[in-house]
């Protein structure tokens, strides 16, 4: 097992209530700072007041935006954390706008949905990401979590799979492509395309 640099810190860190830990899948460990943390590290914090769209979003979902705006960033799209859609009427967890560098020429409007079996939230979230201008990106924390999502999708998008026989994503994303659920990704799947 790798020792990072100053890692022998984070149980006090965690206890001081400065970081939550996070465990993904393959047992990787991150520590997200908490808002006092931020605070205290950068005299500022990095999450909007009410910590989500909202608000006291779970760290696995601050993972899920940080990866997202991370990941888009580095293809090249300007991100905005909590960005508006819809003329202002609703949110995205994150809003990626194509620039000269990025690899599409449409807004990538992505959800973070750590609990997909909220069915009614999931379905007012695909309302909104349907009727916006852009793709749909939704990311979810594991491939069970995946298989949760289209289930409650189904009950609104038609021939949607089931993901029960598509154990990659990447096989997923292929039967995918509709309005308001263009592709979907896991944490690591995200985390593994991280440069």
């Amino acid at each position: 097992m790798t020792t990072l640099p100053n890692s022998e810190y984070a149980s006090d860190l965690e206890d001081q209530g400065l970081v939550e830990k996070v465990t993904i899948g393959q047992n990787k460990v991150y520590y997200i700072p908490t808002k006092e943390g931020e605070f205290l590290a950068d005299g500022k914090s990095l999450s909007p007041d009410e910590g989500g769209e909202l608000g006291k979003e779970s760290p696995e979902h601050h993972l899920g935006v940080r990866f997202s705006a991370r990941r888009h960033e580095q293809l090249g799209y300007k991100i905005t954390l909590y960005g508006d859609i819809n003329e202002g009427e609703n949110k995205t967890d994150v809003f990626a706008k194509p620039t000269k560098k990025s690899p599409s020429d449409r807004n990538k409007l992505i959800e973070v949905e750590i609990s997909p079996e909220k069915k009614q939230h999931v379905l007012d979230d695909y309302e909104a990401l349907k009727e916006a201008y852009g793709d749909a990106v939704w990311v979810v924390e594991s491939h069970e979590e995946a298989v949760t999502l289209l289930e409650k999708l189904s009950e609104r998008v038609d021939d949607l799979p089931s993901g029960h026989n598509l154990r990659s994503i990447e096989k997923l994303n292929e039967k995918l492509g509709k309005p308001g659920i263009k592709k979907i990704h896991t944490l690591n799947s995200l985390r593994n395309q991280i440069e």
